[in-house]
């Protein structure tokens, strides 16, 4: 699946466990995916990172990026101000920081963006900072690697950018909730209509069901992910490790979730589940009858046209853990 002819848009979605690359052709209102691979990092360094960055900017040919932040270092926060400008607002930014971030504000970078226009004098507003230092290393590490950044975007915003490209006729009046459970975070977006409402990260994830797996079993917990991904005729002997994990987790989406309808007026009618776990068997089951709504697993393929040389059913299994890589590639 290596092409070289075309320029390609290249986003890198780098976990806690694997680095996973998407690479698109074509623009924005009209992409192809051309590339896309997911690579497990044995060595959890960043050595171990760069040595893995390298040989997959050989495999793919590409020497520039779009890549993600995410974790404790960065904050979002929904505002909402009285109506102003969008050069008042900026101004305005520093001023709101220091009420809404936990951070120095020496320490973060922050940007701000109007995501909702206007109504009744109030208009709604995305607040993020960034640690400065943490996205130095990113920095730096891509550098080691031999590549440019093109553009660094919190991951949610990445999650977010894949799900408007893959439900470009959403219902404007839908509350959808984006559930992204990765090895060690897990992430909440919900989306009134197409306008990103509320961010949540968990630091929880499949990580978690590893460590019960690897003290009940005895394994490592690189056998004990393997055992998760595939129990074969010991599913209900998984799901019984699990089940506390999943319980946990569960009532935490529920506390978020109960925090925005609150605050909203308004309830979530539908969630879709992404990241490595969404890939349990049974897992929208649970979320479905956990919190009595639509719930099902997606990827960001649905109108995404591939390349002929792509490997389809390949696609089709990695698909939940490929958004946020989308998400970046489709940034211009």
């Amino acid at each position: 699946m290596k092409h070289k002819r075309l320029k390609l848009n290249t986003g890198i979605d780098i976990g806690s466990s694997s680095i996973k690359i998407v690479q698109l052709s074509g623009n924005a209102d009209n992409p192809v995916l051309m590339n896309f691979d997911i690579v497990k990092v044995g060595e959890k360094t960043a050595d171990g990172y760069v040595k893995e960055l390298v040989r997959m900017a050989g495999k793919y040919s590409f020497k520039e990026a779009n890549i993600a932040i995410s974790g404790p270092s960065v904050v979002v926060r929904y505002v909402e101000l009285p109506e102003m400008t969008e050069d008042e607002m900026k101004s305005s930014m520093r001023f709101e920081a220091e009420k809404h971030i936990p951070f120095d504000l020496n320490d973060v970078n922050i940007d701000c963006q109007i995501i909702e226009q206007a109504s009744h004098g109030k208009m709604q507003v995305l607040l993020v900072a960034a640690k400065k230092i943490a996205i130095s290393e990113l920095v730096k590490m891509s550098q080691r690697a031999g590549l440019t950044l093109n553009i660094i975007d919190c991951d949610s915003f990445a999650l977010i950018n894949a799900f408007l490209l893959t439900f470009p006729d959403l219902d404007t009046s839908a509350n959808t909730a984006l559930i992204h459970i990765g090895d060690n975070l897990t992430m909440i977006n919900i989306l009134k209509g197409r306008y990103a409402a509320f961010t949540r990260e968990l630091e929880m994830g499949g990580i978690d069901i590893d460590k019960a797996i690897s003290e009940k079993l005895n394994l490592g917990l690189s056998e004990a992910a393997e055992f998760k991904e595939n129990p074969g005729d010991r599913y209900n002997e998984l799901m019984e490790m699990a089940k506390p994990i999943l319980a946990n987790m569960i009532e935490e989406v529920k506390l978020s979730l109960s925090f925005y309808e609150n605050q909203a007026g308004i309830s979530v009618n539908k969630i879709l589940l992404s990241g490595g776990l969404s890939n349990l068997k049974g897992l929208t089951e649970i979320f479905a009858e956990s919190f009595g709504v639509e719930c099902s697993q997606w990827g960001p393929f649905r109108f995404l046209k591939a390349d002929k040389d792509i490997e389809i059913q390949k696609l089709r299994d990695l698909k939940a853990e490929l958004p946020i890589a989308v998400g970046l590639a489709v940034r211009r």
